[in-house]
């Protein structure tokens, strides 16, 4: 039986299978700790061809913190699906099934999106951000196409009586 070394993985010894990128350099340990608030996003870190086809995937990282169970903006895609993987639990607001220029707030449903979950959302769904259960800080994953977050992103700022405390 032939035996081989395990090498590290380098940008140069990669080179030829592929690339790579490392999560953990998303963020600098000063982001992590300051005194942001609800998140953090990186759009679009990592894009991926999907074969010989004409479409790509974008992998975005977000980071969420702790700090408040209130939910006072929801966002849209009009053209997107993404699909969103979370390392802990959390809980994301949806609403309209068909996204419009406002949400139909008496429709909003909060969903327990289990840690190491992933899931699919259609195009034209509004969504909050994810927030956070049973821990103070985590990451998340976003994949969607290319730009979404600059060309295909509506966000309804909640007014007072319009915003949702998680219970």
């Amino acid at each position: 039986m032939k035996k081989i070394n395990i090498e590290k993985l380098t940008p140069e010894n990669f080179r030829l299978f592929g690339s790579y990128f490392k999560l953990s350099e998303a963020y600098t340990q000063n982001e992590i700790d300051g005194d942001w608030m609800p998140y953090l996003f990186r759009p679009d870190l990592v894009t991926q061809s999907l074969g010989k086809t004409e479409t790509t995937a974008a992998f975005s990282l977000g980071l969420v913190k702790n700090k408040s169970k209130v939910v006072d903006k929801l966002q849209y895609h009009s053209y997107s699906e993404k699909m969103i993987l979370m390392e802990k639990n959390a809980v994301i607001i949806f609403t309209n099934i068909n996204a419009e220029e406002t949400p139909q707030l008496d429709s909003a449903k909060a969903i327990l999106i289990p840690e190491g979950t992933a899931i699919r959302l259609n195009a034209g769904i509004w969504h909050s951000i994810p927030i956070l259960i049973d821990a103070d800080l985590s990451f998340y994953m976003h994949c969607a196409a290319p730009r979404t977050y600059v060309i295909d992103s509506h966000v309804y700022e909640l007014q007072e009586n319009e915003k949702f405390e998680i219970v």
